[in-house]
């Protein structure tokens, strides 16, 4: 599923998309600072889901799927989860492959959410939940509606 980087939401205003790329698309190439990669990956190790997705997203460049291994950090399940990267005033949205985007064909997110990534608490923690609700993002901390 394509979706143009910092492009918002239509139900939320204040998530934006970052690393959703297709072969059809142009997307920025170039150098990512391996300490944002490494972050992104710790991130990537147990990320927090305000919902279970239904699906898998399956690398539509090279056709990879599953884990690897990022500078010492085994990723297992690329494709099942997305990453919610809070900042303060926004939160980033990315699919768990956006690890193997940059690794493997030289994508280069925006500078902003690289930001993001590295002043990111760690996921699941108190102070992530705090930064989520303070980049706008109550209404995904909320149980679904019955």
């Amino acid at each position: 599923m394509y979706l143009a980087d910092l492009s918002s939401h239509e139900h939320m205003q204040r998530i934006r998309s970052v690393g959703w790329l297709e072969p059809e698309h142009e997307y920025t190439r170039g150098a990512v600072d391996p300490s944002d990669l490494r972050r992104l990956c710790e991130l990537a190790v147990d990320p927090w889901m305000p919902a279970v997705a239904g699906g898998f997203h399956v690398c539509r460049f090279c056709g990879f799927t599953g884990g690897l291994e990022c500078q010492g950090i085994k990723l297992t399940g690329l494709g099942w989860s997305n990453l919610y990267i809070p900042d303060g005033n926004r939160i980033y949205e990315a699919p768990s492959m956006i690890v193997h985007y940059i690794d493997a064909h030289g994508y280069a997110p925006p500078e902003e959410f690289l930001k993001a990534v590295r002043k990111c608490p760690e996921m699941n923690s108190p102070e992530y939940d705090e930064l989520i609700l303070s980049s706008g993002g109550k209404s995904l901390m909320e149980p679904p509606s019955q």
